[in-house]
């Protein structure tokens, strides 16, 4: 008796005095530990088995070292098996608890539950944890692996990565606070850049959800790599919307951009998140033009509307204007530009007018004639449809006005030149309405002076070199509107 006493002392403290690895590590397993826990513990329950169990059966037939080398198998209610140490209560200790086809964990136990340090590979989809466990579930710091490649290391907390951690792809990672549940496939993402995510994961990575970004901007979508790819809506900080496809975060494919601030919603093709192809836009819920871009500029022919009837035409190349402008109003006026460019009101200076996705063109101004249908005729500045600052009005009869307008209407100094060129009326104009002090002179003489007001002449006196009882002379045709 007293032999195998020493005996087993001595083994035993050769088993405490030395570490090895699994006599399967060039299969796989990774396991490093005492010699008498290799023995003890893990052989059997190794999860690349079918190795030889010779050396294990040797010395479980010697009683000498059974008592620290006896295995057990306990085959559970659901299908799970356990193989490893039991202490003395018969809970687990040390060793394997597996269900075929499901999931598979080497390490320690407590309370029958994984506890402590340990592997568990989920079989289903094919990852593997390997780090600190409580309760039956990761908890602390884990390590995840699928197929040998690291693709997560950070805190879980009962069985899901909770705290500090990065996610790694072949050539991208993710570093950031997670708060992940159902199996880490739902949860938030707070990453260190400071954007955040909420929704749907994958392997760690934000999948399906919401992405806000620093600057306020707002992916509702897929993501691939940290990028939006496929169908996705995007909202900006200013109120801009843009729904459509996306690859890389870039506009790609069929789209429609909302601008917040100018009512508009533009619809077309788009590459490499530029406008490229066939679109159209609506202002305020009306068509507003169709036409084609070629990257984010206008090409080719666009035609801009506005109110029923109305239409402006104007041709593009890459963005600079071919053509002149034409514009076609409900009444039947047609207007032309002398040039393409627009001339300032302020400066009078000339340059290309700059026509954008989302300008109103209608607001632009451009110089040329506008023709009516009676034969009359305008030269000057439109803008948005109406005469702006200097322009001639060409009566059909023969009559000319010069002078200055403000929407539409005559306003300030202006003169009034009959048919024929003998006569002409000058003075000031107020919302369209002779207003003021008049002089009509024939072939540049004075002949009288004429007070009107609000479109009524008022008085009409003969010039001091006159009698002042001298009959006026002005021409009956002459109307108290400029314009007619």
């Amino acid at each position: 008796m007293t032999k195998k006493i020493n005996s087993n002392h001595v083994i035993e403290r050769f088993f405490s005095a030395h570490n090895s690895v699994c006599g399967y590590s060039n299969r796989g397993c990774s396991w490093v530990g005492n010699v008498k826990h290799l023995k003890k513990y893990h052989w059997d329950s190794c999860v690349f088995k079918d190795y030889n169990h010779t050396i294990l059966e040797s010395l479980v037939k010697q009683t000498s070292h059974r008592i620290f080398v006896k295995l057990e198998r306990v085959e559970m209610g659901d299908g799970s098996v356990f193989e490893g140490l039991l202490d003395e209560q018969k809970s687990f200790k040390l060793g394997v608890l597996k269900k075929e086809g499901e999931f598979v964990y080497e390490g320690t136990f407590e309370n029958n539950k994984m506890s402590g340090h340990g592997k568990f590979y989920d079989t289903k989809a094919e990852l593997k944890f390997e780090g600190q466990f409580s309760n039956g579930q990761m908890h602390g710091y884990v390590v995840v692996l699928k197929k040998d490649r690291l693709i997560f290391e950070g805190v879980f907390e009962n069985g899901n990565a909770a705290g500090a951690g990065v996610a790694y792809d072949v050539d991208y990672k993710v570093r950031g606070t997670f708060k992940l549940e159902n199996s880490n496939k739902k949860g938030e993402l707070v990453q260190t850049s400071g954007q955040s995510f909420k929704g749907k994961f994958k392997s760690f990575f934000p999948y399906k959800g919401t992405m806000t970004y620093t600057d306020g901007k707002i992916i509702d979508g897929c993501f691939e790599k940290g990028k939006a790819n496929g169908k996705a809506r995007i909202t900006y900080p200013n109120g801009d919307i843009y729904e459509g496809m996306l690859t890389d975060d870039f506009y790609e494919g069929e789209g429609k951009l909302s601008i917040a601030a100018k009512s508009l919603e533009f619809t077309g093709s788009f590459k490499k998140g530029k406008k490229n192809g066939k679109a159209t836009a609506e202002f305020n819920d009306r068509l507003y033009y169709e036409g084609n871009f070629l990257e984010d500029a206008f090409d080719g022919k666009v035609t801009f509307h506005r109110n029923p009837g109305e239409k402006m035409t104007i041709e593009f190349e890459k963005g600079q204007i071919k053509s002149e402008i034409e514009i076609t109003f409900p009444d039947g006026s047609h207007f032309k530009s002398n040039n393409a460019v627009q001339k300032t009101k302020t400066t009078n200076s000339v340059s290309p007018p700059q026509i954008k996705f989302d300008s109103n063109v209608f607001d632009i101004p451009f110089t040329g004639t506008l023709n009516y249908p009676n034969f009359d005729r305008y030269e000057g500045q439109l803008i948005s449809g109406l005469r702006e600052g200097n322009g001639k009005y060409i009566f059909a009869k023969g009559d000319v006005f010069t002078g200055t307008y403000v929407k539409d209407k005559a306003e300030g100094e202006g003169k009034l030149e009959f048919k024929g060129g003998s006569f002409m009326l000058k003075g000031t104009w107020k919302d369209d309405l002779l207003d003021g002090l008049f002089l009509l002179t024939e072939k540049k003489k004075l002949i009288e002076k004429q007070m009107w007001r609000n479109g009524q002449l008022i008085k009409a006196t003969a010039p001091d070199v006159l009698m002042p009882e001298k009959e006026s002379k002005t021409p009956k045709r002459i109307s108290s509107r400029a314009i007619i």
